[in-house]
């Protein structure tokens, strides 16, 4: 059942799954690795019809380099 399911599963909803995973990645360590944030939305199915929707959320550098702090790197 569960390969059935997996194979069935639509590549379009898994991808967004993936964008929202990214996405709360990013405010994770903006809140510096704590889950008290709100789930950022960006219309990821509008974006997907006008083609626009990005394979892969970048972190903007500052977050990064704090994160990195926080795990003293």
């Amino acid at each position: 059942g569960v390969q059935e399911e997996f194979d069935g599963y639509e590549v379009s909803k898994l991808n967004r799954v993936f964008i929202t995973l990214q996405t709360c990645m990013v405010e994770v360590m903006k809140n510096g690795g704590a889950n008290k944030y709100k789930i950022p939305h960006m219309n990821k199915d509008r974006l997907e019809r006008l083609q626009l929707l990005p394979p892969r959320i970048s972190v903007p550098p500052e977050v990064y380099a704090m994160a990195l702090e926080m795990l003293g790197r």
